[in-house]
Order: C-alpha cells, then structure tokens, then sequence
C-alpha cells in the first residue's frame, strides 16, 4: 500500500511540474526577414587596419599555422558590408 501511495505522489509530483516558456526576444524589422539570426550591436568593435590584417597573417605563417579572419558586417553608406575585425590562428589542415 505504501508503494502504491508513493508511485501516485511521484507521479503526480512529476507531471504537475511544468516550465514556463522562455520569453521571446523583441523583434526587430530587419529579423523578421532572416528568423534566424539576430542583430548584436557592440559599438566597442572596431575593424582591423590594413597593416594589422597584414601583420597578423603573417605572425601565423610564420609559425606554420593558417590564419582565419572573424569577421562582422556593418553598414556603409546604406550599404552592408564586411569588415575583419580579428584574425586567429590555426592548426594546418592535414590530409
């Protein structure tokens, strides 16, 4: 009897048990398009001068390591565009 009473609580317990669903995140006109993805603004990331992308390159050639640019996409002039804003290194591929 007393196992029947506690299999009724622990079934009782585990399905009255329901999480809230999670808030959605406010939508903005330009994700209604691409669902997807979301817009991030960081004001703090600057992209990379010529000479840095150059300098960074090689620091991991030289290291026989490949380089791997990150990059981001701002907007110019009403156009998007890309930008590198950091380059790290890699293991060579092998094959």
């Amino acid at each position: 009897m007393k196992w029947t009473v506690l299999l009724l609580m622990a079934l009782v317990g585990c399905s009255s048990t329901s999480l809230a669903p999670p808030k959605p995140a406010p939508v903005m006109a330009q994700e209604q398009t691409y669902p997807n993805q979301r817009l991030i603004v960081d004001s703090e990331v600057s992209e990379m001068t010529r000479q840095e992308i150059i300098s960074a390159i090689h620091e991991c050639q030289v290291n026989d390591l490949r380089p791997i640019p990150i990059k981001s996409k701002k907007k110019v002039e009403g156009r998007v565009t890309e930008a590198i804003i950091d380059v790290i290194c890699a293991p060579l591929k092998k094959n």
